[in-house]
């Protein structure tokens, strides 16, 4: 699961900073976005998500838990 969540963050970290940068290029954004779903796309392909999902049901069984939800930011310039 740790793998996952690392893999995760390695594609979607580099996005999540162009979106919410000061200097918003929506065509960037956009290329970024599409290079995001192909690269998640290409990893349900070649049966690396499968990998993963077998490798986490071993350790909780059928309860994977449900990823940490925030319910509002508080240490942000945008919290309010």
């Amino acid at each position: 699961m740790c793998i996952f969540v690392s893999l995760h963050a390695q594609i979607t970290k580099p996005l999540a900073a162009k979106l919410q940068g000061k200097e918003q290029d929506v065509h960037c954004a956009i290329t970024s976005v599409n290079d995001c779903v192909a690269v998640m796309q290409q990893i349900r392909d070649d049966g690396t998500f499968e990998q993963l999902f077998d490798a986490a049901t071993a350790v909780y069984g059928d309860a994977i838990p449900m990823p940490r939800l925030t319910t509002r930011q508080r240490n942000s310039q945008y919290a309010g």
